[in-house]
């Protein structure tokens, strides 16, 4: 089975600072097909923190909500 469907950035720019060294980049799916439905276990947003430390960057964690920060 093949999924389709778009993806778009939540945030313009695409991240939203959270504090130093710590950012959140939100993602929206929608659907591909004409009945607007997205496929099973696909949500409709999804955040990503992202954290630098050392000069590298990690996944810091995922959630279906934005940060307070970010809708502000």
């Amino acid at each position: 089975m093949r999924i389709q469907f778009f993806t778009d950035f939540v945030f313009d720019p695409p991240a939203c600072g959270l504090a130093r060294g710590q950012w959140q980049v939100g993602i929206e799916f929608s659907p591909y097909k004409e009945n607007g439905i997205l496929p099973k276990g696909v949500p409709k947003e999804a955040y990503f923190t992202i954290i630098e430390k050392g000069g590298n960057y990690f996944l810091k964690g995922v959630s279906p909500v934005s940060a307070t920060k970010c809708n502000e």
